[in-house]
């Protein structure tokens, strides 16, 4: 009698907030991805912010492995500058809800320690807008 392998189980997965994850494949378009969740929604304001830093965890690891000779497997240059681009756009439509929503708690929650490490520099504008 020989023996046989087990019999491969699958078993489902459950989706989680990382599963729902919006693929990175230079075709991505936040703009559509984002337009399910109502303009004016919490949802759509924490998932934007979740996004930037998401991307933005993801161009600094791409930046880091392009400057300390990564593996040829690793994200090229151009994979860090898309990171970049949609980590900008996700933080950039957030602040614009923030602003047209008057979210200005959300807002310093955010990025209160930027404005305020700006601010003891010196390098503020307050008239800028």
């Amino acid at each position: 009698l020989r023996d046989t392998p087990p019999t491969k189980t699958t078993i489902p997965t459950i989706m989680t907030e990382a599963a729902e994850t919006p693929s990175t494949s230079p075709s991505f378009d936040l703009e559509t991805y984002i337009s399910r969740y109502e303009p004016a929604s919490e949802t759509r304001l924490q998932r934007l912010l979740f996004l930037g830093h998401h991307f933005h965890g993801a161009f600094l690891a791409a930046s880091a492995d392009n400057h300390h000779g990564s593996p040829a497997h690793a994200p090229s240059s151009s994979a860090a500058g898309h990171y970049e681009r949609l980590a900008g756009q996700a933080f950039q439509m957030a602040v614009d809800q923030m602003k047209e929503t008057g979210n200005w708690r959300r807002y310093l929650e955010e990025f209160g320690a930027v404005l305020a490490n700006t601010a003891t520099s010196g390098t503020i504008n307050n008239n800028a807008d």
